[in-house]
């Protein structure tokens, strides 16, 4: 404490508000990390026994026609989905309509473009 006094001028103020204010994000941090260690073991069993889900939907989510965009719905066909969607969120107007547009010049099916799009059935359609 002598030493923290003596060289507070020093830059010793620094390590004296800091540690105290690292140690205190540090044990929230470890509390939040608890919380959602129990939350993840709750219902485990009746997940495991739960039917399978019947429909398997795909949503490779896009901004570019690339390299990466190609192997992300090669994966996504891998799956061996009901259903794959690529996905993209118009930004640019005239990006999404050249994305479409080069989309289709590959033969793919047509990217679902939206300035907002419900990922579930459950989700509320804005008007």
């Amino acid at each position: 404490m002598v030493i923290a006094v003596t060289k507070f001028t020093h830059g010793a103020w620094v390590i004296v508000v800091l540690v105290p204010v690292m140690v205190a994000f540090l044990v929230r941090l470890a509390r939040q990390y608890e919380r959602e260690d129990r939350h993840l073991e709750c219902d485990v069993p009746a997940t495991v026994a739960a039917p399978p889900k019947q429909k398997l939907v795909v949503l490779v989510f896009l901004d570019n026609l690339d390299l990466a965009a190609a192997h992300a719905v090669a994966f996504g066909r891998a799956l061996k989905p009901d259903e794959l969607r690529a996905v993209h969120f118009i930004i640019d107007t005239q990006h999404s309509e050249e994305l479409s547009r080069a989309w289709q010049e590959h033969g793919l099916t047509h990217v679902a473009s939206s300035s907002w799009i419900a990922l579930t059935d459950d989700w509320p359609v804005p008007r």
